[in-house]
């Protein structure tokens, strides 16, 4: 739990929370949720290397391009997963 809405106000907060995320970077997302799968037993290093890995594909994606575009023209980004 991160935030507690008015009683009643539960849906129509969630739905909000969903759309915002729904609108995010979702490739970003989908890597936090693998390195987060992953971490049991790996070492300080090889979770650094996962990251600096995924951190790569990333980098590559459209999305990230696209966000880079808006930041240096002062715009708010838009993301569509790819």
């Amino acid at each position: 739990v991160h935030r507690v809405v008015p009683d009643g106000a539960a849906t129509t907060e969630g739905l909000a929370l969903a759309r915002r995320l729904a609108a995010g970077p979702t490739a970003a997302y989908a890597e936090v949720k693998a390195l987060l799968r992953h971490t049991d037993g790996a070492s300080p290093a090889d979770l650094l290397e996962r990251e600096a890995a995924a951190q790569e594909r990333l980098g590559r994606t459209e999305d990230h391009r696209a966000a880079v575009r808006a930041f240096l023209a002062g715009d708010r980004p838009t993301f569509d997963g790819h």
